[in-house]
């Protein structure tokens, strides 16, 4: 008679599965409860502070003077790298060498929460130039750099038989899973699609988005080749984008370039399989690993007065 009830509590469930359109084994029931807890870090990563000159302005025509700035790694646990500053387009001014550290031709590396001090020698054009007036051109500068981003999501893998145990019982099963989006202006963000869990050995979607959360721009507005891969934690996982991603031992990664439209990507859809020897319940921890190059500005106005 326990045996039977059972049978009835299992296909009571599956009703209520199939009614609600979950017929791929992803799982909404109200005896179900899934927190999840998300923690996203800064997306700035490098600031630009601090942008001045020596002598401060006015500068007088002919004059030579010191152009600095301060780039910040804001972040306590990443190394930011190959940090090239370019100063594009100095206007006016001319300019005796590139930035005396962190050049385009001698990047640097920025440590967790390190500092440097850039700096231009510029001269101000001479009196004539201008014309004998006061003229207050813009100095401009870009910073890129590379980094690495993560996400960290859970998804939890289910026994139909745990499920009825609790409802059976007259009791709800509340589990957490987690979502972590590592620092930078670059994030991954990660969920499975109208779902909070997934029947062992049936399948869930999965949905990443690529997205620009910082104020500066991606290199060329797309992930590079082979920069974007996605660990399945050894789940079976297969995907209608042939074109664009090639899959090994539950490990994907592009073969192709991704655009980003505006300041995020297309959705890119994946199907995992859950295994079907789940006894109980089972977190698999998916991690996507993205390698970006990175641009922020800065500008100034500098005020530049005939000499007399």
């Amino acid at each position: 008679m326990k045996d039977k009830k059972s049978l009835i509590t299992i296909a009571s469930i599956l009703l209520i599965i199939f009614i609600s359109g979950c017929i791929s084994g992803t799982l909404n029931l109200q005896n179900l409860y899934i927190t999840e807890e998300k923690k996203e870090e800064i997306s700035d990563i490098l600031t630009i502070e601090n942008v001045e000159t020596v002598p401060k302005p006015p500068i007088f025509s002919g004059d030579s003077f010191l152009f600095y700035f301060v780039i910040k790694n804001k972040d306590n646990i990443k190394t930011i790298k190959n940090v090239k500053v370019i100063l594009f387009d100095p206007s006016v001014f001319k300019v005796s060498s590139e930035a005396d550290k962190c050049s385009e031709s001698s990047p640097c590396s920025l440590m967790p929460l390190d500092q440097k001090i850039i700096s231009f020698n510029l001269t101000a054009p001479k009196k004539e130039e201008i014309g004998n007036v006061e003229i207050n051109p813009k100095v401009s500068f870009r910073v890129l750099y590379t980094l690495e981003g993560s996400t960290y999501y859970d998804v939890i893998g289910i026994n139909l038989d745990e499920l009825a145990k609790y409802q059976q019982a007259g009791k709800s099963l509340s589990l957490t899973r987690n979502k972590v989006i590592t620092s930078g202006p670059i994030k991954i963000d990660a969920e499975l699609i109208n779902a909070e869990a997934v029947i062992s050995g049936k399948t869930g979607k999965l949905r990443f988005v690529i997205r620009n959360t910082g104020t500066g721009s991606l290199l060329n507005n797309e992930i590079g080749k082979n920069d974007l891969k996605i660990d399945f934690a050894g789940l079976e996982v297969s995907h209608d984008m042939e074109d664009v991603f090639s899959c090994s031992s539950s490990v994907c990664t592009n073969k192709e370039e991704i655009k980003l439209i505006g300041k995020e990507s297309p959705p890119l859809l994946f199907t995992i399989k859950m295994p079907s020897n789940i006894e109980i319940w089972k977190t698999f921890t998916i991690n996507a690993k993205i390698n970006y190059t990175y641009e922020a500005r800065g500008s100034k106005e500098i005020s530049v007065i005939p000499a007399e």
